[in-house]
């Protein structure tokens, strides 16, 4: 049986988030050296970024592609995220599989390699696509209700405001923000002339008509089932923490981070962490992240030589990690 191929991608919009790119390269060059990577930038890659790929000799199994969407109107981070549905490149046919992941993930790898377990998992959901839903409440709370309005006023000028109220009391669904896909199986639904349809909503801005929330992972369930996917198959995610188990692939309820969301250090510190964020940070899957770090890449020397080149903010949200937990530098 010929061993898969996998692709990992993402878009990047706006030079904060290029300081997570040499971070994402170096994890999964450790955690899966036979990973290939292609990432999407709106703008031009940084000189200092540039340098540290070349420092730290991360420059193999990757291409870095400029410029992309680079034309959008009114591009927002809002608009960026949802950019990342909608990427493609011809070079993808080359591979297997395509894992569509955050930025700012720190991979770590775990007893069963991270394709394999998606690959299990969508023979359980029989879907080309593996990811989980949530359920978005409009009647959670009054404040979220207004902070999600105001955001649709300043993402669409107010469009189908009415119908936004009206639907105060209905739930939205989401997927997650990490999407891993057959791409043969799945491409052959999602042809080039659906991408340039759903493309062209996010450059128009009526890709939030088409959704009643403001958010790219309303929009990413949306495409989804517009493409005729039975997302019932999908399990819905009923706390933080559950799906982050990655021992058992073949259970309903699955999405591992496959290792550490740095987004959680980006707060103001550890004191100001949500009770959701400490649940993730305790949980088991985590601990063995943490396990798996003190132990084989702490003390690595590229990782070391990689930390040194780190501009003050990484090294921030590097320090509050090592704070939480306990970790001595």
């Amino acid at each position: 049986m010929a061993e898969s191929k996998i692709c990992v991608t993402t878009y990047i919009y706006g030079e904060k988030y290029q300081d997570y790119i040499s971070l994402l390269i170096y994890s999964i060059h450790k955690a899966y050296p036979k990973y290939y990577i292609i990432l999407f930038l709106h703008g031009v890659l940084r000189k200092d970024i540039d340098d540290q790929l070349k420092h730290c000799d991360l420059y193999h199994n990757l291409e870095i592609k400029q410029n992309v969407f680079a034309d959008c109107p009114k591009m927002s981070s809002l608009k960026a995220a949802s950019f990342r549905w909608v990427l493609w490149d011809n070079i993808f046919l080359n591979f297997d599989y395509l894992y569509i992941v955050d930025i700012d993930m720190f991979y770590i790898r775990e007893p069963i390699d991270l394709h394999i377990q998606h690959i299990l998992h969508m023979k359980t959901t029989e879907l080309p696509f593996d990811n989980m839903r949530r359920k978005l409440l409009k009647h959670a709370s009054v404040k979220m209700f207004i902070i999600s309005f105001l955001r649709r006023i300043k993402h669409t000028g107010g469009g189908k405001i009415i119908n936004y109220i009206l639907s105060y009391n209905k739930t939205e669904y989401c997927l997650s923000g990490l999407h891993f896909i057959n791409i043969k199986k799945y491409y052959s639904r999602f042809t080039s002339e659906r991408r340039k349809f759903y493309t062209e909503l996010i450059y128009s801005g009526d890709y939030l008509k088409y959704i009643m929330s403001p958010n790219d992972e309303v929009f990413l369930h949306r495409i989804n089932q517009d493409l005729g996917f039975d997302l019932s198959k999908i399990a819905i995610q009923t706390n933080e923490t559950v799906s982050l188990d990655f021992n058992n692939p073949e259970r309903a309820e699955f999405r591992p981070h496959h290792g550490i969301h740095f987004s959680l250090f980006r707060r103001a510190d550890n004191n100001f962490l949500r009770e959701y964020e400490k649940n993730i940070l305790n949980s088991e899957p985590y601990k063995y992240y943490v396990r798996i770090f003190k132990n084989e890449i702490k003390n690595d020397p590229n990782f070391i030589q990689l930390y040194q080149t780190f501009n003050c903010n990484l090294k921030l949200y590097f320090e509050r990690f090592y704070q939480y937990y306990s970790i001595s530098e």
